[in-house]
């Protein structure tokens, strides 16, 4: 009676073990693309913070500010006078890989999706764009200013 266990158990070994290594790859790629999407979220609003305290030093005066509304949003404010307020919203989508970021009127300025790359670290892409956290930091410290 073994015999043709063993038989099936290596027939469905062979007909399923290639998909099965294929989808537990995925599994641990999705994984590592979620850890290291939040390590990018965490670098990205360091370097907003750090992006809006040296803008103000060298601004003369404290006019940006970065902070969190959400465990995966930030707003980031430039208030250079009483009349003028820029802001824009920066969220962070790990069920998508992605961070997105706006205009208080709601629709998105940039949307970009997290692509890890050779299992080290992740990139913001979008289109021919591949951006650090520190690219992207600046890219949204420059918009909330120049707006």
């Amino acid at each position: 009676m073994t015999n043709w266990l063993d038989d099936l158990a290596n027939k469905a070994k062979d007909k399923y073990q290639a998909q099965r290594q294929a989808d537990e790859k995925i599994s641990n790629a999705h994984k590592l693309k979620v850890t290291l999407g939040r390590n990018f979220w965490n670098d990205l609003l360091a370097a907003m913070t750090k992006g809006a305290s040296e803008f103000d030093t060298k601004f003369g005066g404290s006019v940006i500010s970065a902070h969190t509304t959400g465990s995966d949003s930030v707003e980031v404010v430039a208030e250079f006078t009483k009349e003028t307020r820029n802001t824009v919203d920066v969220s962070y989508h790990p069920d998508r890989h992605a961070v997105g970021w706006g205009g208080k009127s709601g629709n998105p300025m940039g949307v970009y999706m997290l692509e890890l790359i050779a299992d080290t670290h992740v990139l913001a892409v979008s289109g021919q764009k591949k951006l650090t956290a520190e690219d992207l930091a600046k890219e949204i410290v420059t918009f909330v200013v120049t707006y």
